[in-house]
């Protein structure tokens, strides 16, 4: 494949290079889908999105259903702790990388919002733009080189910051495991490596030495299945056991962690398919929610607030229609009922061929309708699929009719049940 030369400028990273770099990237690489830029050494280079990361600003819905969901949590007697990770730009992107006009500083604080946002309203929260600043000056890196995942030292200053916070809760759990961490090393270049390679070929640069972490533990505490799950890590694949993160902070708290992150479920798929793996008996005490930029969004909060509530309290269903997908998409009309006095979320189960996206438009008696698109991680093998999304209805609102994007065959049900925690979501 024809290469070409791009210039960049680096930041001092690890490799002790600062200055301008002529890294050979393919033109695949350098303007595909998913573009990337390099920096750093040659031979032992840094890749970087070459767009930079950019934070919404919340709403006052948002901020409100955000509220709520806090309610919520404190009403099911769960805490939590989030852990949201930056756009690495916000660590290692400059003017000489991202053009003249690139200012990260409204990001930024738009991160450090999201950060006082879940402290609002009760849940612990990590500071982890901060943490990463801390890391990489103490000489390490935060972020892998050649993947969107966090290093061991990225890794091991969260699950520090999440034991702090422990610390200083008022949480009852019992901490007297005996505990051995062992750290091995591995090749792993990662994502964005993956990337490179697919669209240029081999590449000249050695292979990234990571370090992964395995745990041995001696407990009286049960894990997830049983009588008792006091800390269940939930989220993408930052908080997947492979990369060490529950096995780390198991260590460091001296107490099982359970560890049902997702890879490739995203930080919105990935919390909600944890809190759907909870039943009534295994309630824990504190979930750590990790993900790649957790945003306060109030449409995501929705599914979550709902997707618990089912999980806790699975009630009749108040209204119940059933449908085959047979074109796309397919609507399915409610019968007329009045507006409810409580609560209320739309609950929608797909039966059939192997989906995980659903768009779905929902639309209202008063003449309002909203669009989701519902995500659900499928990657083990199954005869049949089967995808339960849950998501709360505007207060008061009574809806009309429910549109589903799916493949033929598959079997819809749709449901409306009222919450049992005592909250308003919108």
């Amino acid at each position: 494949m024809r290469q070409f030369t791009i210039t960049v400028f680096s930041l001092a990273l690890l490799s002790g290079f600062v200055g301008a770099t002529n890294l050979p990237l393919c033109p695949a690489a350098a303007i595909g889908p998913e573009p990337l830029v390099a920096i750093g050494n040659p031979t032992n280079p840094r890749f970087l999105r070459a767009e930079p990361g950019l934070l919404p600003d919340p709403t006052v819905a948002d901020e409100a259903t955000l509220d709520a969901f806090g309610k919520q949590l404190a009403y099911e007697g769960i805490r939590m702790i989030v852990v949201s990770l930056p756009p690495s730009d916000f660590i290692y992107g400059s003017k000489d990388i991202y053009g003249p006009t690139y200012d990260s500083a409204p990001q930024i604080a738009r991160y450090r919002r999201s950060v006082i946002d879940f402290r609002r309203v009760g849940f612990g929260a990590v500071d982890v733009l901060s943490l990463a600043n801390q890391v990489e000056a103490s000489g390490h890196p935060f972020f892998a080189l050649r993947d969107h995942h966090w290093s061991a030292e990225g890794l091991q200053a969260a699950a520090n910051a999440v034991k702090a916070l422990v610390d200083a809760s008022p949480l009852d759990i019992q901490r007297d495991a005996v505990t051995t961490l062992t750290a091995r090393q591995g090749s792993l270049n990662g994502s964005y490596d993956n990337l490179v390679r697919a669209a240029c070929g081999q590449q000249t640069y050695s292979d990234e030495q990571r370090t992964f972490f395995d745990l041995s533990l001696i407990s009286g505490e049960s894990l997830l299945g049983d009588a008792s799950t006091d800390i269940v890590v939930m989220g993408d694949s930052y908080g997947i056991n492979y990369f060490g993160f529950p096995q780390v902070l198991s260590d460091a708290l001296k107490t099982p962690v359970v560890g049902v992150a997702q890879n490739g479920g995203g930080a919105v798929g990935g919390f909600t398919d944890g809190l759907m793996s909870l039943t009534p008996d295994t309630k824990p005490q504190l979930i750590v929610y990790v993900a790649n930029t957790i945003i306060v969004n109030s449409a995501d909060i929705r599914e979550y607030s709902a997707t618990l509530d089912t999980i806790l309290h699975p009630p009749p269903p108040s209204v119940v229609v059933t449908a085959k997908a047979e074109a796309t998409p397919v609507t399915l009309n409610l019968p007329s009922v009045s507006a409810s006095a409580t609560q209320q979320y739309v609950q929608m189960t797909l039966s059939g061929p192997r989906v995980e996206s659903v768009p779905v438009t929902l639309t209202y008696v008063d003449g309002r309708s909203e669009s989701r698109i519902f995500h659900r991680n499928q990657s083990n093998p199954a005869q049949i699929y089967s995808n339960v999304f849950s998501f709360a209805l505007p207060n008061r609102a009574s809806l009309k009719s429910v549109a589903i994007s799916a493949p033929a065959g598959t079997i819809i049900n749709v449901s409306v049940h009222s919450f049992e925690a005592p909250v308003i979501i919108y």
